[in-house]
């Protein structure tokens, strides 16, 4: 008598206990990834806007040189008007030659909606102005990005115009 062995049956597809196992595993995964995944998208975010408002006062002191006229990039909730609500976006606008008779020229409007970005800027300058010659009116002045309540960075724009920006080395509160 000869017995013959058979090959054992293959099985197609996933049973519900193994789906189920898969699904709970990438569920754990996910929920570890979760907060860490958050924060590097508020980080680019930032960066994002750190260019941005860095390539708008750019585009300011360029302005101001090649228009020989003051150059404003302030804050703005709307688009329309200057309210230090730099977070929410900002005005770049250039001042007329005879303020007596014209309105400001707006030269660029941005509009943020980054819930977790913060911008900062001393209660004693919420402006930034640029002369005609392309220098900042007055002293250095610092724009602080914050994310979570931390400082994230910071763009400065030195007396001569030129326009910077720089990270912290360590963790700074906002």
């Amino acid at each position: 008598m000869s017995h013959r062995l058979r090959p054992a049956r293959l099985h197609r597809g996933l049973h519900l206990i193994e789906l189920l196992i898969a699904v709970m595993v990438l569920s754990v995964l996910l929920a570890l990834a979760w907060g860490p995944w958050q924060r590097t998208l508020r980080h680019f975010q930032a960066e994002a806007l750190r260019a941005e408002l860095v390539a708008s006062l750019s585009m300011a002191r360029s302005a101001a040189i090649t228009e020989h006229r003051r150059v404003t990039v302030c804050g703005s909730s709307d688009g329309m008007m200057c309210d230090q609500a730099w977070s929410q976006g900002w005005r770049v606008q250039a001042e007329p030659a005879n303020s007596a008779t014209a309105a400001a020229r707006e030269l660029r409007v941005h509009r943020t909606r980054q819930r977790h970005v913060d911008l900062r800027t001393s209660d004693h300058r919420p402006d930034v102005r640029f002369r005609p010659d392309g220098r900042n009116a007055g002293t250095n002045q610092s724009i602080v990005l914050c994310v979570d309540g931390q400082e994230h960075s910071r763009v400065i724009i030195s007396v001569p115009g030129r326009v910077r920006s720089q990270r912290p080395r360590r963790s700074t509160p906002c």
